[in-house]
């Protein structure tokens, strides 16, 4: 593992290799993988916090030590679009980052959630989707119950407003094979 003086020439080194090899995709992911894995070496074991509250905002708050997983993935092409619509009627002001409650979505374990920007609500748009309880590993099954909303401008959000359209799409680490694969 390089140094810290040495890890930016190392960097620069590999956007150098990547320049001249800019015409084979598949040589190009190959470096990259490389070059991932051997600027991130010797961070095994490094450890973090997952960080939520135990059962409502504003109560107890709860740390968790996890150990981060970095890792290459595969991201599928075939995905789940959810729409996010509130569940209860709540009055917003202009740029007051507001907490609704939505219809509960469960999102499938090994999944990404990307957010349709094209589908907003008109009064603002959704920043997070959120719930309470410990945060789950994308390998999990999660839940989704409520949304962080910023309004561009004052008025109320109705219960059954569409607030938003999620993508949801299938990961996995590289390699491995897709569930029907599996079986």
């Amino acid at each position: 593992m390089p140094s810290k003086q040495n890890r930016g020439y190392f960097h620069r080194e590999v956007i150098g290799v990547l320049e001249r090899n800019s015409k084979s995709y598949k040589k190009l992911n190959e470096i990259l993988i490389i070059a991932i894995s051997y600027t991130r070496k010797g961070e095994e074991g490094m450890m973090s916090n997952i960080v939520f509250y135990d059962d409502e905002a504003g109560g107890e708050i709860k740390r968790e030590k996890i150990e981060p997983i970095k890792a290459p993935y595969d991201l599928g092409t075939l995905g789940i679009w959810e729409s996010i619509i509130s569940d209860e009627r709540k009055k917003v002001k202009f740029d007051k980052l507001e907490k609704i409650q939505v219809k509960n979505v469960e999102i499938p374990p090994s999944s990404i959630v990307i957010p349709c920007s094209f589908k907003r609500h008109a009064l603002g748009y959704v920043e997070t989707v959120s719930s309470l309880g410990r945060t789950n590993r994308i390998e999990e099954g999660r839940q989704i119950s409520e949304v962080f909303f910023r309004p561009i401008q004052d008025g109320i959000v109705e219960k059954g407003d569409l607030l938003t359209v999620l993508n949801i799409l299938y990961a996995r680490p590289e390699g491995e094979p897709i569930p029907a694969e599996k079986k």
